[in-house]
């Protein structure tokens, strides 16, 4: 009893004002330069088979065993070492290889067991795309590994020649597309093309047609819906079979999710100005094995809310040891143990488990200004119907309900306009 007094107490202990978003607090195990990575701007983070941490930063490759890191950077002379130190992207492929994609736009992998780096080298038509900072590694569910030079081209790994080459002709692409985004959907093996003009194209692999504006042969909903609406970029799919992507708005970008199986947006268009009140860049998504979304970005971190329809956003700020602060969120993966590990611009890597150590915030307002209220709690006490009551010093009483959003006092003769105590 006096444990769960505690667990209650810690719990409101947050308990502030109500907002139209909450603000999730985790508890955060961290590493920087000072344990021992060789930089505090960590770009990306994978898990391989054997369960080590592999982060790509901007001065090196390095493993991580949980205790212990071992360090591999560009060596002169040396051609079995990285070709430069900054890391872009890392990935696993089906076949255990550590593929590393590196911020100059060279590609190659980095064998796990005799630490030695193979260069793959690259058939391309736009050799000035090559060193863009829109560049990324993507895999099927076959093992074919594809090099997306945002802007320009999609190329595919050819295993015989070892070298990569145009997929133009695989997924009857025209010649002159310049590629915008590129992505696999497992659950119907279709290859989404997006270019740069906004055009999107669907590569059915099952029937081999190209589905596209100027001639959708498998009449794709979504193709007709979009074209000249929309120019979508970062290309996500989810297990409940829903496109998550982004376009632009009026100076920020706004999140759609496409419900694909009903063939409309699950809902409207997000955009997350209302919360962080500033310029932001959204650069990706991550779905945890029980299906939670999140999304990171500049300066974004947050998790999807599918009852509200918004992103909770993670308390972003060092209040102790355990928390974390970022300027730039630039990877996120769930390892095998459900820890999410949190690459960032300015602070290294952090590690959490999402089903521990959670406080929410939750925000109330000042009724006589109109402002976040600042009183501190008083006391707390449930309702038969399940609901909270609340009393903050000078601001008043609230009632919550069971998710922690505000609903009417349920007392009679209580004027909610003046701040009781």
């Amino acid at each position: 009893m006096l444990q769960k007094l505690f667990l209650i107490c810690a719990f409101f202990s947050f308990l502030y004002s109500s907002a139209a978003q909450e603000t999730l607090n985790y508890t955060f195990t961290h590493y920087n330069t000072s344990s021992g990575a060789i930089s505090n701007q960590v770009n990306t983070v994978v898990q391989d088979e054997e369960g080590y941490i592999w982060t790509g930063s901007t001065d090196g490759l390095q493993r991580f065993d949980g205790t212990r890191y071992k360090t591999f950077r560009h060596k002169k002379n040396d051609s079995t070492t990285l070709p430069s130190n900054p890391v872009w992207q890392l990935l696993v492929d089906k076949n255990k290889n550590l593929w590393v994609l590196l911020a100059e736009g060279k590609i190659g992998i980095f064998n796990t067991k005799t630490f030695r780096f193979s260069e793959i080298q690259c058939e391309t038509k736009y050799p000035e795309a090559i060193p863009s900072s829109i560049k990324k590694i993507v895999e099927d569910d076959r093992g074919d590994v594809f090099f997306v030079k945002g802007g320009s081209e999609v190329l595919q790994y050819d295993k015989k020649k070892n070298r990569f080459i145009s997929a133009n002709s695989r997924f009857k692409l025209k010649e002159d597309w310049r590629v915008g985004d590129f992505a696999f959907q497992e659950s119907t093996q279709k290859y989404w093309i997006t270019t740069k003009d906004g055009t999107i194209a669907i590569y059915n692999r099952k029937t081999g047609n190209l589905s596209a504006i100027y001639n959708n042969v498998e009449k794709e909903k979504i193709i007709d819906q979009l074209a000249g609406v929309l120019s979508p970029f970062r290309l996500f799919f989810d297990k409940k079979d829903r496109l998550w992507f982004l376009s632009w708005g009026p100076g920020v970008p706004y999140i759609h999710c496409y419900d694909l199986k009903k063939q409309e947006f699950a809902f409207p268009a997000i955009k997350l100005i209302t919360y962080l009140k500033s310029y932001y860049e959204v650069h990706g998504f991550l779905e945890q094995k029980d299906g939670t979304i999140w999304i990171k970005g500049m300066p974004v971190f947050a998790r999807f809310n599918e009852a509200t329809k918004k992103f909770d956003f993670v308390n972003n700020g060092y209040t102790s040891e355990r928390s974390i602060a970022y300027d730039h969120v630039r990877d996120l993966i769930e390892d095998r143990e459900k820890n999410i590990w949190v690459a960032t611009s300015n602070n290294g890597l952090y590690r959490f488990n999402p089903a521990q150590h959670v406080f929410q915030n939750v925000t109330h307002e000042d009724r006589i200004n109109k402002r976040r209220g600042k009183g501190g709690l008083l006391s707390f006490i449930n309702t038969k119907w399940g609901t909270i009551l609340t009393s903050a010093w000078g601001d008043g009483i609230f009632h919550y309900d069971q998710n922690m959003k505000e609903i009417p006092l349920p007392l009679k003769g209580i004027d909610v306009n003046l701040n009781y105590s």
